[in-house]
């Protein structure tokens, strides 16, 4: 007996005293395609995404889902929060201010008789029209699970002249409503949210 319980302490002893393996460094980005990726290796990640590249720590991201009402709910970060402004009837999420200007996605509902090619064509007339010095940078395909649509990158001048890009996310979902995920950000900060806003979009879900 007395011999078992010395091999027991042995045994717990080396345990404590032998080296523990680290857990590696995971890193998450996202292609043209919408697609998120993820590798141990960032000399693996092509040069093009590295900007926006995503290196969680301790291997883990950790985000909490947020329900901003009306059957819609988001994946936000831990770090970032949820509050009512003015008029828009669902939450903006934001992040702190960065370099004096607050990121920030708002979630919008139309209704709408027309297609959804010619919803998304006339709702983007408008907003060419309704701000100065605005520009559209690129648009593709946007895939979020269960939902598909369109992203759309902008850049324009807002209320105080700051540049700020823009990314509008138009969905249709399966009892035609139409929603538009608008995130904003100052350009000085533009290529450090870029992924987030992505992440953010195609997290959404509508139940």
């Amino acid at each position: 007996m007395k011999l078992i319980k010395l091999t027991g302490l042995f045994l717990f002893i080396i345990l404590i005293l032998s080296p523990r393996p680290t857990l590696a460094q995971v890193f998450q980005w996202m292609d043209d395609k919408g697609n998120f990726h993820f590798t141990d290796n960032s000399n693996s990640i092509p040069m093009k995404y590295r900007a926006a590249l995503k290196k969680p720590s301790g291997g883990a991201i950790v985000k909490n889902r947020v329900n901003i009402g009306g059957g819609y709910s988001f994946e936000i970060y831990e770090n970032w929060g949820i509050e009512k402004r003015g008029s828009l009837r669902y939450k903006l999420i934001f992040t702190k201010r960065r370099n004096g200007f607050e990121p920030s996605c708002a979630l919008d509902e139309f209704k709408s008789r027309n297609s959804f090619k010619k919803f998304v064509t006339g709702l983007q007339a408008v907003i060419e029209k309704r701000f100065k010095n605005y520009k559209k940078t690129s648009q593709s395909a946007f895939h979020a699970k269960p939902l598909k649509g369109i992203k759309v990158s902008e850049q324009l001048s807002d209320m105080s002249g700051e540049n700020v890009r823009r990314f509008l996310y138009y969905f249709k979902i399966a009892n035609d409503k139409k929603i538009v995920i608008t995130c904003s950000v100052a350009e000085a900060t533009g290529t450090q949210l870029n992924d987030a806003f992505d992440e953010i979009a195609s997290s959404l879900k509508y139940e």
